[in-house]
């Protein structure tokens, strides 16, 4: 199975969409549709990037299955285990899977997708390869907030837990795809 990670979409640049909509006088449907556009392009990116990677890398993929992945981590401290984790299958072996963590809940993504295959989804652990974005950030110095704000937010993302460690993905099964983007 195949699961696509993005864990820094909404952390990373949420903060700066309001920046964004003021300075180019976006609309509340122009900001919608410049996050949509990178989550769009990591997604039109990472799958071919991915899946050569993992060909003609130290692992030969054969694509069986495809989980999409969704991780939450909502405003409460704990999440009731019944309506933690949704499945929905899709066609063709894709799947979505919805994992929704407290705040105080340690996200885990492996034992997710295990309570998963409780809910109807077929994955096996051996076979799975985690593809992750990895973002690079670079101050430019006419777009986004204040220098100094945007200095202190690339080091902050710098420093920030790696997404391996904290959702506590096996890293012997991660392919990371880096992009980089001037804040």
């Amino acid at each position: 199975m195949v699961v696509f990670v993005d864990a820094m979409l909404f952390g990373a640049l949420a903060p700066l969409i309001p920046g964004y909509a003021d300075e180019f006088g976006l609309s509340k449907t122009g900001a919608g549709l410049l996050v949509a556009s990178f989550g769009a392009g990591a997604l039109l990116g990472g799958i071919p990037g991915g899946l050569a990677a993992a060909r003609w890398g130290p692992k030969s993929a054969v694509v069986a299955g495809l989980v999409l992945l969704t991780v939450s981590i909502i405003d409460v401290p704990s999440v009731d285990p019944a309506a933690a984790i949704e499945v929905t299958k899709l066609e063709n072996g894709f799947y979505r899977v919805v994992a929704r963590f407290g705040f105080m809940d340690p996200p885990n993504v492996p034992d997710a997708l295990a309570r998963a295959r409780e809910l109807g989804l077929q994955w096996l652990e051996q076979d799975t390869t985690y593809y992750l974005a990895h973002l690079t950030l670079f101050v430019h110095a006419r777009l986004g907030m204040a220098a100094w704000r945007d200095k202190m937010f690339v080091f902050l993302a710098r420093n920030a837990r790696r997404a391996t460690n904290f959702f506590r993905i096996p890293p012997d099964r991660v392919v990371e795809i880096g992009i980089q983007i001037e804040i």
